[in-house]
């Protein structure tokens, strides 16, 4: 009688490495084989801005990747099975904050766009899929400023 015993990655050899390139501070994950499994990188404001995962055969099965700007970010993925990219812009107007998030799925029609409007104090006011209404507080919101004055 033939067993095959199918091998697992385990964590208890597994090592961590952390360094600098610059001020972007890289953290790279090994296997008990030590074989590179995961590298990920974080910018001088300590936000994520790459992850790359790895087979254990060294071959790339995830990138993850972030770029930042003044008005939000911009995201993408891919993997064997999906690939997106998703953008989010936020700015102020008229005394509320408002998110802008756009993504774009490259292999799904599962495509949307996201408006959430807050106050500037953060209290979600409205939110918005594909154009649809899900939330929306506004007119409370400009209701209870009234009542209590704050217009004035």
């Amino acid at each position: 009688m033939n067993i095959k015993i199918k091998p697992c990655l385990t964590i208890f050899g597994s090592s961590e490495k952390v360094f600098y390139n610059n001020k972007n501070k890289i953290t790279e994950k090994f296997n008990d084989d030590d074989v590179l499994i995961k590298r990920i990188e974080y910018d001088e404001f300590d936000r994520f801005i790459d992850s790359k995962d790895f087979d254990v055969d060294g071959s790339l099965s995830q990138h993850h990747h972030f770029d930042y700007n003044e008005e939000g970010f911009v995201e993408t993925f891919k993997n064997r099975e999906s690939e997106y990219i998703r953008k989010s812009k936020t700015f102020i107007k008229n005394s509320y904050r408002y998110r802008i998030e756009k993504y774009i799925s490259t292999n799904s029609k599962n495509n949307y766009v996201h408006e959430f409007i807050t106050s500037l104090s953060g209290k979600l006011l409205r939110m918005t899929c594909n154009g649809k209404i899900i939330l929306d507080l506004i007119k409370k919101e400009a209701w209870l400023l009234e009542k209590s004055g704050a217009n004035r």
